[in-house]
């Protein structure tokens, strides 16, 4: 079965682009692909009836087809009024929560009428307002062979990058490292890949070797400290 692999936002009608009009960056991709990625991950896998994706496409003229789900194959659209002049007046998670409230009140008018689970993106858009917008997507603890030490790996997300930490623990003391820095690639970002393969790579050293790249990154805890080869 296909899974549900994104909710995108698209602007078409966008004057502005990426920039004000003083020519300043307003990152508006960046900024609608985080809370799209960020909604999306806390859905948990669920997956609506015969859909793929959910394109929300904004728009700044009134039109009869605004909430109106419509599909072209397995792919599901949906059109709301966005006012690009409020969204510009906006800034830090004012402007963020701008963009949520329109994603989540559109995705909620398209499972009313589409009878998809609406208590799932209810449940979302409440984790995201009492996170305060912060993305941190914990991964399951892995003990290591002989029992001595769990590793886990903490995948932080802002607007602009996303960060792979390690957390390692003997059962007496946990300790926290950064690992990798990249740039938040919303729901195509590599780091959700490289984060499901973290691993203890022996009794003790805990992280991600990347053989077609000949690296490895990984926290020794012989060493007490994060390691990095083919960097």
């Amino acid at each position: 079965m296909m899974p549900f692999r994104d909710i995108t936002i698209y602007y078409s009608d966008r004057e502005t682009s990426d920039f004000d009009s003083l020519n300043n960056p307003n990152h508006f991709r960046q900024t609608v692909n985080f809370i799209c990625d960020f909604y999306h991950q806390l859905l948990n896998g669920y997956k609506p009836l015969k859909t793929s994706r959910l394109g929300i496409h904004f728009t700044h003229r009134f039109s009869d087809i605004l909430g109106k789900p419509s599909y072209f194959g397995s792919i599901c659209s949906v059109w709301c009024y966005f006012e690009e002049d409020k969204y510009l007046a906006f800034s830090g998670n004012v402007r963020i929560r701008y963009l949520l409230d329109l994603l989540h009140s559109s995705v909620i008018v398209t499972a009313s009428t589409l009878g998809w689970d609406k208590e799932v993106f209810q449940n979302a858009y409440k984790k995201i307002i009492d996170a305060d917008f912060r993305f941190v997507k914990e991964y399951p603890k892995k003990l290591n062979r002989v029992q001595s030490h769990t590793g886990q790996v903490i995948l932080e997300k802002d607007i602009f990058t996303s960060k792979i930490y390690f957390v390692v623990s003997d059962g007496a003391s946990t300790t926290k490292h950064e690992a990798l820095i990249r740039d938040n690639g919303g729901y195509l970002d590599s780091s959700y890949f490289t984060s499901k393969r973290a691993k203890w790579l022996n009794n003790n050293d805990y992280g991600v070797e990347m053989k077609g790249q000949n690296q490895k990154v990984y926290y020794s805890t012989i060493q007490n400290k994060m390691c990095f080869e083919g960097f």
